[in-house]
């Protein structure tokens, strides 16, 4: 018989309003972001909600369902570029998997 002495946390998706829908899934729980020092950056223009970390990463959550994303060959979930001096980004990393966004989110200062 297995005994649990440690309770298992269960994650739940932060869901936001997003263009016209009042649901769009971030594929996370955003507070392990927040944790860390990122902020909501979105802006309406935006193909996806994004957080970032100021003058270090901004990560954009796409929604890889949608025709739209389909279109911009988008089929990864979270994607992380670094913000470089002059506010522009630069792509670094796409993936499926959070915790590698959590991992990569840690060593931000050293990117």
């Amino acid at each position: 018989m297995l005994i649990k002495t440690k309770k298992e946390e269960q994650m739940t998706n932060t869901k936001v309003k997003w263009h016209n829908t009042n649901d769009y899934d971030l594929g996370c729980d955003i507070k392990h972001l927040e944790k860390l020092g990122f902020v909501n950056s979105s802006y309406h223009h935006d193909l996806a909600p994004s957080y970032e970390l100021e003058n270090k990463l901004k990560i954009f959550f796409i929604d890889t369902s949608t025709d739209e994303m389909k279109a911009e060959s988008l089929n990864c979930k979270f994607v992380i570029n670094k913000v470089n001096q002059d506010d522009e980004l630069k792509h670094i990393y796409s993936t499926n998997n959070f915790d590698e966004v959590l991992r990569l989110s840690k060593f931000a200062s050293e990117i």
